[in-house]
């Protein structure tokens, strides 16, 4: 992370296999000299490596996309700024965003009882709200540690959201009385998108919904739910971690669940996607700004660090 005190300076993401962090750049430099800088932060990536792609907007306009490093290191395809990334937990904005939207509309609450759509759920003696899970508050289960404890752990079935939901209706307890505490967890956001499904009550699926109400409005064309992992995606980047000899292994999901991850998106699309944030295309500006409204726990006055969907 570059900081400069004398130049204004534009918060900006860079993409890796499954995760998005912030960059400041300096907005006031040069394009070449821009590009210079920015190839100098990433020449530790390489044809030997995986990588990112990296955005660069200024009031709305992509000054500065490229990419570093490669998309499959078998096959040697390097990584470009039009490259499909895993956004990893980044998809739960857009999950938040979903809800929010129907919320915006009248067909739901934030407020209400994840049990009125998802009656699977038990009932735990307390008020489990949407809002909750939004806020990683709920309680729920995190739902690796129990598919583990099930003996079947991830990477060795190929779980859906459905899956997910079963697991989460045996859980006769959370882990605590929602608002109390912070925790985070992917579980409530992966059946969030069966409780968007029932509350549309039109046959429409999370994906369709989230394509028309979200990525269409803004321009995000290259943007999808992996929700097929078998699908052939063209310009999709493979994942990789460290394997035990310090090289490089795959790490690519084999899972169908989605809401939580499994958003398959381009640098160029988050662009737009930011940009929301500034000029509420989507959602409007008082959705926006309750995007970014801190949760605050219900015994006291500590902040939750999460804000809707984080």
């Amino acid at each position: 992370m570059i900081r400069c005190k004398k130049l204004i300076m534009r918060i900006i993401g860079f993409v890796l296999p499954g995760v998005v962090l912030p960059l400041l750049v300096l907005a006031q430099a040069r394009p070449a000299e821009k590009q210079v800088e920015v190839d100098r932060i990433f020449s530790s990536f390489n044809t030997h490596t995986p990588g990112c792609a990296v955005g660069v907007a200024r009031q709305g306009t992509a000054v500065l996309k490229a990419g570093y490093g490669m998309a499959d290191l078998e096959r040697n395809v390097p990584i470009t700024p039009n490259t499909i990334f895993e956004s990893g937990s980044v998809a739960k904005q857009f999950t938040a965003m979903a809800l929010m939207l129907l919320a915006q509309q009248g067909r739901i609450s934030l407020d209400d009882p994840m049990r009125k759509y998802l009656p699977e759920l038990p009932d735990y003696g307390v008020p489990l709200t949407i809002r909750h899970v939004l806020s990683h508050v709920s309680g729920l289960r995190e739902w690796r540690p129990l598919a583990t404890f099930g003996g079947m752990r991830e990477g060795t079935y190929v779980y859906t959201n459905q899956d997910l939901l079963q697991m989460a209706a045996r859980q006769r307890a959370l882990n605590f009385d929602p608002g109390t505490h912070y925790s985070y967890t992917n579980t409530g956001f992966n059946i969030s998108t069966i409780l968007i499904e029932r509350a549309l009550g039109n046959g429409k699926n999370f994906q369709a919904y989230t394509q028309e109400s979200i990525f269409g409005p803004l321009g995000m064309t290259h943007t999808r739910w992996r929700d097929n992992f078998r699908a052939i995606v063209p310009n999709r980047a493979l994942a990789y971690g460290r394997s035990a000899d310090n090289g490089f292994e795959q790490q690519t999901p084999i899972e169908n669940i989605i809401g939580a991850g499994g958003l398959l998106t381009t640098v160029g699309d988050l662009l737009f996607w930011n940009e929301n944030f500034t000029h509420a295309k989507v959602g409007g500006s008082e959705l926006v700004k309750a995007q970014q409204t801190t949760a605050r726990l219900s015994g006291g006055p500590a902040p939750s660090p999460m804000r809707q969907g984080s």
